[in-house]
């Protein structure tokens, strides 16, 4: 199943596309430390119509996410230890 991933508008404004890949490997990071969920990450490229294009797939084994925190600036780490 696949999800297009959107970052609420009031989320980190200025931030670039590294700033968003840096704050999802962050997250997988998290994952990996609170709930000993493994982490990995693969770039799939591929070239399509003669551009480079590519995927990247950052992923926690033994871990899952509700589909509301893949909107990134809508859940809090507030009060967690």
């Amino acid at each position: 199943m696949r999800y297009e991933l959107s970052i609420n508008v009031n989320y980190v404004p200025n931030w670039s596309i590294t700033d968003g890949i840096r704050e999802l490997l962050q997250n997988a990071k998290d994952a990996e430390v609170e709930f000993d969920a493994k982490m990995s990450v693969e770039h799939v490229a591929r070239v399509r119509a003669g551009k480079k294009l590519g995927t990247l797939i950052i992923c926690n084994e033994g871990c899952t996410l509700s589909k509301e925190a893949l909107l990134l600036g809508t859940t809090s780490k507030a009060g967690r230890s």
